[in-house]
């Protein structure tokens, strides 16, 4: 388990060498030279900025019924599967990083209305780290900008590390690694001496 969060650790890093600067307002990923000077300009100029209009409201909805309601479209087999974790640990950590982080918390934005949910943010995160393809691909499903995606996964990296750091980013024990391997000789069906050979 230590060793996953230390890849998360270092899956971070790997996304702002990528393009994410530290405050998360560039992230050149899936884009290239002019497109991508073009899409993620920070400059002040109404002229460089098209608002898109974006139903956020809509996509939670979506997002609700098909993973996260009673009865929903695609059942926890599916969302692991898509996810590469359990819906229950999902939701764990979406909760905690909610309760603990300013960044997940909802409120109302200038207009009035209310920001993306933790829940968009998280799965926007989870879903870059699962498949590994860039934030521009999400934005048909979540409606989120390809900026708000790199900067949920910077928030995300940092809160899953903040949260669970004290227990699982400590060296392994030896019994640890006795553990480790008994559920490694479980699952695969290596006989106890094979790994001494």
């Amino acid at each position: 388990m230590g060793a996953s969060w230390r890849e998360l650790g270092e899956l971070r890093m790997q996304v702002r060498r990528a393009g994410l600067s530290e405050n998360g307002t560039h992230c050149g990923l899936g884009t290239t030279g002019n497109d991508r000077d073009q899409k993620y300009d920070t400059t002040s100029s109404t002229e460089t900025h098209a608002y898109i209009e974006r139903f956020r409201e809509r996509a939670h909805e979506t997002l609700m019924r098909d993973y996260f309601v009673e009865n929903s479209k695609f059942g926890p087999v599916w969302f692991r599967e898509i996810f590469r974790m359990s819906q229950r640990l999902f939701l764990k950590i979406v909760t905690e990083s909610e309760q603990r982080f300013v960044y997940f918390q909802q409120r109302l934005d200038r207009s009035g209305r209310k920001s993306l949910a933790a829940i968009q943010k998280c799965t926007s995160a989870v879903e870059q780290l699962g498949t590994g393809n860039p934030p521009d691909n999400f934005d048909d499903y979540l409606c989120m900008a390809a900026k708000t995606y790199c900067q949920s996964l910077d928030h995300f990296c940092s809160a899953v590390i903040e949260l669970y750091r004290d227990e699982y980013l400590c060296r392994p024990t030896s019994h640890d690694v006795a553990r480790l391997y008994e559920a490694h000789e479980r699952r695969h069906k290596i006989p106890g001496n094979a790994r001494k050979s």
